[in-house]
């Protein structure tokens, strides 16, 4: 209904600014270039729900994601980003999950404290975590609202990775192309 209804606005859009553009009304013209533009970003945001709605964190969370300790030094966190993608750490005191340090944090700790600061100095406490079961579209809004770039995956209170807006947008990307690409839970 609402991609029918995107269409609807999409083109009385389109006319108003033929209308606009044969009346010399330029004010018309840019009003239907806004509610065309608008109408397109709503119809993304729905395709987006509609792929991402059956989906799970399961689907397209990276497992081999390294973990750190709170004691080690800011610099181990610089060593791992620099020879991998990762770039947003969980963070473990034996097997509990204990924070994370994101990559907006890393680099604001290392111009104010340096390299040799313990980790846990500087990583975020109490942060959310999502389990592999969860929608992907509810780890999305939690990586929003969070205003994180990863949250930890934890099953049964162990961390199984990490999930990233990136990870999102990739399985996103898939999905659109081919959806039978991906099955409802990964071996």
């Amino acid at each position: 209904a609402t991609v029918a209804a995107v269409g609807v606005g999409q083109a009385v859009a389109f006319l108003m600014g033929i209308f606009g553009f044969l009346q010399g009304n330029f004010f018309w013209v840019l009003i239907a270039i806004f509610i065309y533009s608008g109408a397109g970003q709503e119809r993304q945001m729905v395709l987006e729900r509609n792929i991402l709605g059956g989906l799970t964190v399961e689907q397209a969370f990276s497992r081999g994601a390294q973990h750190l300790s709170p004691l080690a030094p800011l610099k181990d966190a610089v060593d791992i980003t620099r020879s991998t993608f990762q770039s947003d750490f969980p963070i473990c005191e034996g097997p509990a999950l204990v924070g994370l340090l994101t990559h907006t944090r890393l680099i604001e700790a290392l111009g104010h404290h340096g390299p040799d600061i313990a980790i846990g100095e500087v990583m975020l406490r109490d942060i959310a975590a999502v389990a592999p079961e969860d929608g992907l579209l509810f780890a999305q809004q939690r990586l929003s609202e969070l205003g994180v770039g990863a949250l930890p995956v934890v099953r049964d209170g162990t961390l199984v990775g990490l999930i990233t807006n990136r990870d999102i947008s990739e399985i996103y990307r898939l999905a659109s192309i081919r959806a039978d690409l991906l099955t409802k839970s990964s071996s």
